[in-house]
């Protein structure tokens, strides 16, 4: 009877242990309500997440928040003096103007501890590695480094150009926001950034947004997003409005109706100072913007250069 009796209660104490263990749901609920009092790397936090880590080592969710933990660890930020109008595609947080009248903008700048971004980086290729065909993972991932890069993305580059290859080679089924992706979502995830590249507006920024859109180019070279690129960056940065020309040329013979490769157009034969060539493309972007004000500015200037 004693036996029986030990080996009821002995059950019991299992039992109990088992329906009294956290749940994956219980601690991501834990997780928010703390982050929501103390922030994403407050008191509590970390010791949180790491016994979410021991008891579900393969939860996506946590290890999306053991990153954040790192990369919010790792930032800090300090508002600098630079003499441009814009940085990190960003406009300054405050512009001054001294007794000259010259103007002083302040831009607020991120700087990174090497050793908590190298945990958040590790921790987004565990979930990678775990979740291969999750593009918000991806996605995740590269604007972490092109934050962290900043105006030097070359990782930024090497990752991307690693991804666009998996992509077209094995034709990954990319699931995006827990559903099965579209067609277009991964061509629209590397215009994102190759936006945010062309945005950094530095050197190695905009040599990168190139050699991005190249890449691009070498799986899909009829596509007018990434043709249109090509052309930005020549007519931008590379102040060369004949190779741009050729580049919406493209986009117009695959998409005549492009309104930016149109508008594009105007601008690069004005700087070719080709009057003829503006002219046909002024009048093309008279038919095919939605902007009256546009659509007669076009007329009238297409008419002054036919006289």
């Amino acid at each position: 009877m004693t036996k029986k009796i030990f080996i009821a209660a002995l059950a019991a104490i299992v039992c109990t242990g088992i329906y009294a263990q956290t749940t994956a749901e219980q601690y991501r609920e834990r997780y928010f309500t703390l982050v929501k009092r103390v922030g994403a790397d407050g008191v509590g936090v970390e010791t949180l997440l790491e016994k979410w880590d021991a008891a579900y080592p393969d939860d996506k969710e946590m290890m999306c928040a053991r990153a954040v933990f790192f990369l919010v660890k790792s930032k800090t930020s300090r508002v600098v003096e630079k003499n441009q109008q814009k940085y990190m595609g960003e406009k300054p947080i405050m512009s001054l103007k001294d007794s000259l009248g010259v103007a002083h903008n302040y831009f607020e700048e991120y700087d990174y501890d090497d050793a908590y971004f190298s945990k958040a980086d590790k921790m987004m290729e565990r979930a990678i590695a775990a979740y291969p065909y999750d593009l918000d993972l991806r996605s995740n991932k590269i604007f972490a480094l092109i934050g962290y890069e900043k105006e030097n993305p070359d990782m930024v580059v090497q990752t991307i150009k690693g991804l666009i290859d998996y992509n077209f080679s094995s034709k990954p089924a990319w699931i995006t926001g827990g559903e099965k992706a579209s067609g277009d979502d991964f061509n629209d995830l590397i215009q994102r950034v190759c936006y945010m590249l062309f945005s950094i507006n530095s050197p190695s920024g905009m040599e990168a947004f190139k050699s991005v859109s190249e890449k691009m180019l070498s799986y899909l070279p009829k596509s007018p997003i990434f043709l249109s690129n090509l052309g930005s960056y020549h007519l931008v940065y590379g102040h060369n409005p004949k190779a741009a020309l050729k580049c919406y040329q493209k986009v117009l013979k695959i998409e005549p109706g492009n309104y930016p490769a149109v508008k594009n157009c105007v601008i690069a034969a004005r700087e070719l100072k080709d009057k003829k060539l503006e002219k046909k493309y002024l009048e093309l972007l008279a038919t095919v913007t939605s902007n009256d004000m546009e659509r007669e500015s076009a007329k009238v200037r297409a008419e002054s250069l036919g006289k």
